[in-house]
């Protein structure tokens, strides 16, 4: 088994867009009629799915977590917050979770974590 595809379900996907691609640093792979946004991760997919305003959810439904080296992790969580990220969990010396979880400007959470040995 593998991890093929992360979702995230947006009601702006522009914004959503323009924070992800300044994050990963790279632009979508796929973009499909203004309602899908893909972006590569490796072997992995992250996709923005514009949902409508009758579609009920509340806050995040995913939280990817990205895994940074310690030299890493702090140009990382700077760089997230300066595109807009809140921190929601500051996790960094928690053994339980070596990293801090943000939101994205659009609500979606994600964590940014130290390298689980």
């Amino acid at each position: 088994m593998k991890l093929r595809t992360i979702v995230f379900k947006v009601r702006n996907l522009e914004t959503a867009q323009q924070f992800w691609q300044q994050f990963l640093n790279q632009t979508p792979r796929v973009v499909v009629n203004g309602e899908w946004s893909e972006f590569r991760l490796g072997d992995a997919r992250l996709g923005l799915m514009l949902v409508d305003e009758k579609d009920s959810f509340v806050g995040s439904n995913c939280t990817p977590v990205f895994e940074y080296t310690d030299m890493e992790i702090h140009y990382y969580i700077d760089k997230a917050k300066s595109l807009g990220a809140e921190v929601v969990y500051e996790g960094l010396s928690d053994p339980k979770v070596k990293g801090v979880i943000l939101r994205d400007p659009v609500g979606n959470e994600f964590e940014l974590s130290r390298l689980h040995a």
